[in-house]
């Protein structure tokens, strides 16, 4: 009877636990599962036509969100409609032994063993995502190792897709290196466009389908973001292993917080007629984007960490945000 008595209570104790985070809205909101299909740490991400609109913006965030505010809008803006083509995305940012395996050595900020640098307990410093990683370096990046691993490579400069042929990577503005082409039809590794982050984020097809889609990647539940991110008020002022906290659901981790994520795209404020490859020309543009917020913003920024939120770097693809290890990347694949 003893016996009976503890399962039952162990059960009775669970459920109330399970019904209490259904309840907060802690469980994840951003459209169903279905939508993706998991191939190792890639998911496959359906597309489908989206039209823009206020929607995308508007949630919780109502006063933020302005209409006079293009860089908090999002991609999915009122009179523009994109196809969103299938493709694949990494469900993690690129780690630091990842990066360090591909390019041989690792930029990071948060290196070390002791201090504000140090690795988080139970974590794996390899494990943490790679930052203070410039635009130029990480196209490097997806050609060799699309190379590496038997891809066509996406990138080219002045026609040349062997990086080998680019030269060293540039830590000042460069004019040749900011008219690279990308290839979408090849099957390498490249950077997400922000229409194909954004979709992403907000959970694809189903997720972009919902009434009202979610702030961040995973919730809209302010009281819940730390379940689903790093960020000002749980990292202890530090990046961290990926995927320790709950995915999007795609199943993608760390898409709102932990680090800044690099985009293909030219930051235009006018994104009305634009595809969803981005710009065709930088319609004089001077900035790359990229999105998702890092480990440094808190509640008093919290439109940082927004799906919606659209961030940009000066001086292009040189520019690695101070060198302060906020910004880093994943990658995607075409899936024709």
């Amino acid at each position: 009877m003893k016996k009976f008595r503890a399962v039952f209570f162990m059960i009775v104790s669970f459920l109330g636990l399970y019904l209490t985070f259904v309840a907060t809205g802690c469980s994840g909101d951003s459209g169903g599962d279905d939508d993706g299909d998991a191939q190792g740490d890639f998911v496959k991400v359906i597309g489908t036509t989206v039209t823009g609109g206020n929607k995308f913006y508007s949630s919780d965030f109502n006063d933020s969100l302005s209409a006079d505010r293009w860089d908090r809008k999002g991609v999915f803006i009122e009179g523009r409609t994109v196809l969103v083509k299938d493709f694949y995305i990494c469900n993690h940012e690129v780690t630091q032994d990842e990066y360090t395996a591909i390019m041989g050595i690792n930029p990071s900020f948060f290196v070390g063993d002791s201090g504000d640098k140090k690795v988080a307990d139970g974590e794996s410093q390899g494990k943490r995502p790679v930052e203070s990683v410039s635009w130029y370096a990480a196209i490097v990046y997806c050609n060799k190792r699309s190379v590496q691993e038997g891809f066509a490579p996406c990138y080219s400069i002045s026609g040349e897709s062997n990086v080998e042929e680019w030269g060293s990577i540039p830590n000042a503005k460069n004019d040749a290196w900011d008219n690279v082409t990308c290839d979408f039809s090849k099957n390498g590794y490249r950077l997400p466009t922000e229409v194909e982050w954004e979709y992403a984020a907000l959970g694809g097809k189903s997720g972009v389908s919902l009434q009202i889609p979610t702030c961040y990647a995973g919730t809209s539940n302010k009281e819940c973001l730390g379940q689903y991110a790093w960020y000002g008020e749980n990292s202890e002022g530090r990046t961290h292993e990926v995927k320790k906290k709950l995915p999007n659901a795609l199943g993608l981790y760390d898409m709102s917080g932990n680090v800044w994520e690099w985009c293909w795209d030219w930051c235009v404020d006018n994104l009305v007629g634009v595809p969803f490859t981005g710009p065709s020309s930088r319609n004089g543009a001077s900035f790359r984007g990229y999105r998702g917020g890092d480990w440094y913003f808190n509640n008093n920024v919290l439109w940082a960490l927004s799906v919606a939120w659209r961030g940009f770097a000066m001086d292009a693809g040189c520019y690695p945000l101070g060198g302060e290890g906020r910004l880093g990347f994943r990658v995607v694949r075409s899936a024709q």
